[in-house]
């Protein structure tokens, strides 16, 4: 219902914004679901932070 009152162009820019969001968040857990950061290798966010 809401698509008839929304323009085209809207309607476009916000299924990107949907689309863009849910690779992200497919990328977050693909990262959350990844090797622990005691694996050789692995990638921790938390040792990323900045220097002190």
């Amino acid at each position: 219902m809401w698509r008839a009152a929304v323009p085209a162009e809207q309607r476009m820019l916000i299924t990107r914004l949907i689309e863009s969001a849910e690779e992200q968040l497919l990328q977050l857990r693909g990262i959350q679901t990844g090797p622990t950061p005691t694996s050789p290798g692995s990638f921790c966010a938390t040792s990323a932070a900045a220097p002190t």
